[in-house]
């Protein structure tokens, strides 16, 4: 038999949220130096979310990333269509990430890109992102 508890969340359990504190990442010369923290940290997470595909590196979740792989040789108009759901799926999976809306994609040649706003903990910003399908 399990045990039974009728709210767990009211019996004194606290849930905090992890710092957003990491290393910063320097795309420009290649080099990590020093740390970051709040929005930066953030939109550098979102950087890396966007960047890495799911399901193919073993030392992260199957939660982290974005699936693309089965859009390469799709038309791109299939490609803008599923886009929007693909990078919300992805970034929603980070806590700090309250809502991502506001998506305008469009193709040009084999390259998709997508302009969105992100909305955070620590603020609203657009962001952006595009990719060779």
């Amino acid at each position: 038999m399990l045990p039974y508890h009728d709210n767990l969340l009211n019996s004194g359990i606290a849930v905090k949220n992890s710092p957003s504190k990491t290393h910063f990442i320097d795309f420009k010369e290649n080099i990590i130096i020093g740390m970051t923290d709040g929005m930066e940290a953030l939109k550098q997470a979102i950087y890396l979310i966007l960047r890495i595909e799911r399901y193919d590196y073993v030392i992260y979740s199957w939660n982290y990333g974005i699936q693309l792989k089965d859009l390469f040789g799709k038309p791109t108009t299939y490609a803008c269509a599923v886009l929007p759901s693909r990078i919300k799926d992805a970034l929603m999976q980070d806590d700090r990430i309250q809502n991502v809306t506001d998506f305008v994609t469009k193709a040009e040649g084999n390259t998709v890109s997508a302009t969105f706003r992100v909305n955070s903990i620590f603020g609203t910003f657009q962001e952006g992102v595009q990719y060779d399908v």
